[in-house]
């Protein structure tokens, strides 16, 4: 699961479940940014219960994806990433791309939050 913000591509933030092998599908789709995302602070959440992926922007729902849910846990990364493609993130940087994450909440099995 992840969510991604192209910088080159302003058009919108990228939900995704990734494929659960090599070779299966996996399921984007695509939801509005705000017209501050590289200016303010946003909540971005992640619920994930079996068979669905809940994808939150400052507690609305964005996004539910009911396919390529994974089914065992994984591991959590945040980073700020450039892979020199100019078709995916922009080509080589013009200046530095700096990532402020202001604060990272985690609960495991909670039902505190409403889906």
């Amino acid at each position: 699961m992840d969510i991604e913000i192209l910088t080159d591509d302003m058009t919108g933030i990228h939900y995704t479940n990734q494929p659960l092998t090599a070779a299966g599908p996996e399921t984007t789709e695509v939801g509005s940014i705000p017209d501050d995302a590289t200016t303010a602070y946003h909540e971005y959440r992640i619920d994930w219960i079996p068979g669905a992926t809940f994808f939150y922007l400052d507690g609305k729902l964005q996004k539910k994806l009911t396919t390529s849910v994974p089914s065992t846990p994984g591991s959590w990364m945040w980073n700020n990433w450039f892979n020199g493609n100019p078709g995916w993130s922009g080509g080589p940087p013009l200046a530095d791309s700096i990532l402020h994450i202001r604060s990272i909440t985690m609960a495991f099995n909670t039902t505190d939050s409403a889906h």
